[in-house]
């Protein structure tokens, strides 16, 4: 991270990624329009060899139980709890 190795006193990343640098100090997300959410995606393909797999995977990173670790690390969760 640059700020920790230069003269800047700001910068902007994804909270994840600046999380486990030392020195740094998150103050908040960007306000209103300027913050930015990055939406990752998980599909199975229809032909795959072990879809169960592809199911089961899915199913343990979506799974309530693994949401604080998910938020520990940074990351927000797209859907509110169920």
């Amino acid at each position: 991270m640059l700020v920790t190795k230069s003269p800047a006193e700001t910068g902007n990343t994804f909270i994840s990624e600046v999380l486990p640098v030392k020195g740094l100090r998150i103050v908040g997300t960007l306000p209103g329009e300027s913050h930015n959410a990055n939406t990752y995606t998980a599909a199975i393909h229809a032909r795959a060899a072990s879809p169960e797999g592809g199911m089961a995977l899915l199913r343990k990173l979506t799974n309530a139980t693994t949401r604080p670790r998910w938020t520990a690390a940074g990351l927000e969760p797209a859907f509110p709890e169920r």
